[in-house]
């Protein structure tokens, strides 16, 4: 769904991922502060990328303002390895036929892609320059703590957007298979959050003061967030209006979910095209009651409220009958 918001509001980016990588269990990733396959998708089977460290995203993200010598002049022979790449593949698809042919074309549009988001950044270079983040040591450490990670990459978050950039972030807060560091009160602890989600106690915390921890830190960043970003003028008012953040979990309703329930967070603008949901709490009917709602109904209210008209987005429930198809009428203004 964040990618067909990419979609509808544009930018040269188009989308970043940013995450607290797992370490262990079914989605274990190699390492902690590199590049590596993300929780979203482009498309069916179509795996996002994210960035594991601040470090990593900024150098990445912004490597065409970097004031390090070395650094432009690997962004400059990167593009010309791209200029070349793309004339060679786009010649070398003329002298090929059929499935061939479609392969190396599809190559060759995507180095072009990039060549053009390349370029795009390149024409707004002073306004990326102004905010680039400046990142104290701690966050690019080898030994930072998942506190620190977190901090760092909502940086990296807040400058991407205010910079433009991008106007979609999705950011993998933690997950079951991430080893928690710096929770207070026990800061030399590696913290299994699939422990916590069994109820473990752990030197001493009960799983649930755990949680409440890790949550309280998840919004205070959530607070950043949202306070910088009503400090950038946009419009008529500040960014903050026309943004929309959810905070939600990688499962539903406990820890081996059944997923008859999924709860959200959502702060939104004044400019977002949702009504009905400032400052209240909502609880809609429980799974197969009349007037349930899946997430399909969610993400397409979200959709339709701000200009993609699909009539639903996302898989049906084969263990419900009747019409779940549709957004959810009573948020939509």
């Amino acid at each position: 769904m964040d990618f067909e918001l990419a979609k509808l509001f544009p930018s040269p980016m188009e989308h970043i991922e940013l995450a607290c990588f797992p370490t262990g269990g079914g989605n274990a990733r190699g390492s902690l502060d590199g590049i590596a396959k993300g929780f979203s998708a482009r498309g069916p089977q179509q795996a996002n990328y994210a960035f594991g460290g601040p470090g990593i995203a900024v150098n990445e993200i912004f490597k065409s303002v970097a004031a390090n010598k070395d650094s432009q002049i690997k962004y400059q022979l990167e593009r010309k390895v791209l200029e070349f790449a793309a004339g060679n593949e786009t010649e070398l698809a003329r002298h090929l036929a059929g499935i061939e042919q479609k392969k190396v074309g599809n190559y060759a549009d995507s180095i072009q892609d990039i060549r053009e988001r390349d370029r795009k950044i390149d024409l707004m270079a002073d306004a990326v320059r102004k905010h680039v983040p400046k990142l104290e040591s701690k966050y690019l450490s080898n030994d930072m703590t998942t506190y620190v990670r977190q901090v760092g990459h909502t940086e990296v978050l807040l400058a991407s957007l205010i910079s433009g950039l991008t106007n979609v972030v999705a950011f993998t807060v933690d997950e079951l298979g991430h080893d928690y560091t710096g929770i207070p009160g026990m800061e030399g602890e590696k913290v299994g959050m699939h422990d916590v989600g069994h109820g473990k106690v752990i030197a001493g915390v009960a799983a649930d003061e755990i949680r409440r921890r890790t949550e309280h830190h998840h919004m205070e960043l959530v607070d950043r967030i949202v306070t910088r970003l009503k400090g950038v003028p946009e419009g008529n008012g500040t960014m903050f209006d026309n943004t929309m953040l959810c905070y939600f979990p990688d499962s539903g309703e406990t820890h081996h979910s059944h997923g008859t329930e999924f709860p959200f967070v959502v702060m939104a603008g004044r400019n977002v095209g949702l009504k009905n949901i400032g400052r209240r709490y909502i609880r809609l009917p429980y799974w197969g009651k009349e007037g349930h709602k899946t997430l399909g109904n969610w993400y397409t209210t979200i959709l339709n409220a701000h200009g993609n008209p699909i009539k639903h987005y996302g898989d049906f429930d084969p263990a419900l009958k009747g019409d779940q198809s549709g957004p959810i009428k009573q948020f939509l203004a």
